[in-house]
């Protein structure tokens, strides 16, 4: 079910961003990185999706540091 609600959010991105592509390290994703403007980072969207009752807190901490990264570039 998890692949059939990320498949249903890129619908709906690729309607508003021109640019979508995703992030990986290792087993860890981010699962959207959006923006309109390809080479400014500062409007740049990151969105996790999950299809859980529960997050786990590591995952919020990977895309916590990895947001930094770009954006203190």
């Amino acid at each position: 079910m998890g692949k059939l609600v990320e498949t249903y959010i890129y619908n709906i991105l690729k309607e508003k961003y021109q640019y979508i592509s995703f992030y990986k390290k290792g087993n860890k994703e981010i699962d959207f990185i959006c923006n309109n403007e390809y080479l400014n980072k500062n409007k740049v969207k990151l969105i996790e999706v999950k299809y859980v009752n529960n997050l786990d807190r590591e995952k919020f901490d990977f895309l916590s540091n990895t947001a930094e990264k770009i954006f203190k570039t």
